[in-house]
């Protein structure tokens, strides 16, 4: 060390004075000089003389942080009033240092919660909502003094509520829907009396979760929000006792 500098890396001079240094598992943003010493300025002028050491100029060297969090698509969807998580691990894994979950608004960003890193840079995120929907979520670490700004996008979070549905199909095949498709037996679609066509919709039934377009109007029964296209129906295994887990993307 140097006065208050810490020593990175060593390289001797080559007969035409180049180096290479590097600062291997540098953590931290900062200041960085180049100090030519007299055991590198002996090899540069091969043995004639002692060259006095020389110090460059102080250059700004920035370190950015790297954020991953887990998944937050569908298959990790949650009933409304429950909490929904994202773990995830900010690096270099300093503690004490805050992420922010975030969830698209428009064209911007709103937050939703904070948390605090722990030891080894690990975090878990969580944010509760009596709202059902579906949006897309963000977990970003701001710059600091040590690191620069980092964010990753673990995909969507949705919170389902509990909706009355039927399914509808034979007899309709080959037949022109409300939002002007032709209706089969493998189209991923579900009709609603009043959502916009092609609004995207989360379904939930035990382990299985699917995704599906609004394509059609109905159901016009009472008690009922939702007309499961026979895909939808196959694909959450749907025993039609008359209630799905739902959420609207926003």
């Amino acid at each position: 060390t140097l006065d208050d500098w810490v020593e990175l890396d060593v390289d001797e001079l080559d007969d035409e004075g180049r180096f290479s240094l590097e600062g291997e598992n540098r953590r931290r943003s900062g200041e960085a000089r180049v100090v030519v010493g007299r055991e590198t300025a002996r090899a540069a002028v091969n043995g004639e003389g002692l060259a006095p050491p020389r110090t460059s100029e102080a250059v700004n060297i920035t370190i950015a942080a790297q954020l991953r969090a887990s998944k937050a698509d569908e298959d990790a969807a949650v009933r409304v009033g429950r909490t929904a998580r994202i773990t995830g691990t900010l690096r270099p894994g300093f503690e004490g240092r805050e992420v922010i979950l975030e969830r698209r608004d428009g064209d911007g960003w709103r937050t939703l919660a904070r948390a605090t890193t722990r030891e080894g840079g690990r975090f878990t995120i969580s944010h509760l909502q009596e709202r059902s929907e579906a949006f897309e979520v963000r977990v970003r670490f701001e710059e600091d003094e040590i690191n620069t700004g980092w964010h990753d996008s673990p995909g969507r979070m949705a919170f389902l509520s509990r909706d009355g549905a039927s399914w509808y199909g034979p007899g309709f095949y080959g037949k022109r829907t409300a939002c002007g498709q032709t209706l089969t037996g493998e189209i991923k679609g579900v009709a609603h009396k009043t959502l916009p066509c092609g609004t995207r919709v989360v379904f939930k039934r035990g382990d299985r979760t699917v995704t599906a377009r609004v394509i059609d109007r109905g159901p016009f029964v009472a008690g009922r929000q939702w007309d499961l296209a026979p895909a939808i129906k196959r694909a959450l295994r749907y025993s039609g006792d008359g209630r799905v887990w739902a959420a609207v993307d926003r």
